[in-house]
């Protein structure tokens, strides 16, 4: 009996150590996104959603650790609320953004439905084509700011990003990010920084990502 133990424990010790290890491969991706985005102002929410796109191409270095160069362009739009009169403008804001996984890495395993991924970044924002805003007769003294010779300003970026299993080529995400913005931004200077905030939807592929290979320790 003492032997049969014994062969049992021997064999189940070495089924354990025979089976599949998983090694995590390095990969990069390619993101295509759209959404809405809003910036902060008085008006009503709903008076400011406006079309938002991007497109982004990244890589993963670790399970938990990644970079990105994100681009988000289209449209902006702010006014004035007690005019009940409001404008667009055109925007692209590439960024460059450091990715943390933090499920995996407050989890064993590297393989999960879902990804919680926590980002930040910074970067550079150019604005263009206000002409609505001219078009509103508003007196200058309410738009001291209009642009005139600087169209840029600074981006710093917090995030937050759900997004699909790693080990598949195809993947989901819904991104959402605060974008911090000269006050230049929306035409209008209030000596406070401008806030930018969209909500996006992506498809992203996979590119030379490979699945873990079964390796057996013998």
């Amino acid at each position: 009996m003492k032997n049969k133990r014994l062969l049992l424990t021997v064999a189940t010790t070495l089924f354990a150590m025979g089976i599949t290890a998983q090694d995590w491969k390095s990969y990069s991706y390619a993101e295509a996104q759209g959404g809405l985005q809003m910036t902060s102002d008085y008006a009503p929410a709903e008076k400011l959603i406006t079309p938002t796109a991007a497109l982004s191409f990244g890589h993963y270095f670790t399970p938990v650790v990644g970079t990105r160069l994100h681009i988000n362009a289209w449209q902006s739009k702010c006014g004035f609320t007690d005019l009940d009169q409001y404008y667009k403008w055109k925007y692209v804001t590439p960024d460059l953004d450091l990715m943390f996984n933090l499920t995996n890495l407050f989890s064993k395993s590297n393989n999960h439905f879902l990804n919680v991924i926590l980002l930040g970044g910074v970067g550079l924002n150019y604005a263009w084509d206000n002409d609505e805003l001219a078009s509103l007769n508003i007196p200058t003294q309410r738009i001291p700011l209009a642009w005139k010779d600087n169209h840029l300003s600074h981006n710093i970026r917090a995030g937050l990003r759900l997004e699909t299993n790693q080990s598949k080529t195809l993947g989901l995400s819904l991104e959402d990010n605060a974008n911090s913005l000269d006050d230049r931004f929306n035409s209008r200077a209030n000596d406070v920084d401008d806030w930018m905030f969209t909500a996006m939807l992506g498809l992203n592929v996979r590119l030379g990502h490979k699945k873990a290979v079964a390796q057996y320790i013998t």
